[in-house]
Formats: C-alpha cells, structure tokens, sequence
C-alpha cells in the first residue's frame, strides 16, 4: 500500500514536471534521465522499467525515458 502511494506520487510528479517541458517542446521525443540505485533485475527495477514503457506509450513517443540503473553513472 505504502509503495502504491509512493508510485502515485511518482508519476503524478513526472506529469507536472514534463507538462510544461512538454508544451514548450516543438517536435521530436523529450528524454527524461533518471538515475537509481536498484540493479534493472530487483523487483523494485522491473517495476521502473514497467513504469518507463507506460510512460512512454501513454505520451506516444514524445516523453522517451533514459534510466541509470545501479553503479551505471557513478562506481
């Protein structure tokens, strides 16, 4: 329950950040970089990646999502 309020909160705050990201932008996809601490394979990862597909989909290309999965950015 804790994790699904969290999601929620998640996703409504990547919509009122690239709201206007979005109506300011003229053509061509918009990539978000998020970086995590989870690895691509924890049960925690694999719900992010369902969550970047969605997002994805949901704007038709135009939000394209670039994720920085554990130790990706930084060692």
């Amino acid at each position: 329950m804790k994790f699904t309020k969290l999601a929620m909160g998640a996703a409504v705050a990547t919509a009122m950040l690239a709201g206007p990201v979005l109506a300011g932008s003229h053509g061509g996809a918009t990539t978000l970089r998020i970086q995590t601490h989870y690895a691509a394979d924890h049960p925690t990862g694999i719900i992010y990646q369902q969550w970047e597909n969605d997002v994805e989909t949901m704007s038709n290309g135009s939000l394209d999502i670039e994720m920085f999965w554990t130790s990706s950015v930084v060692g």
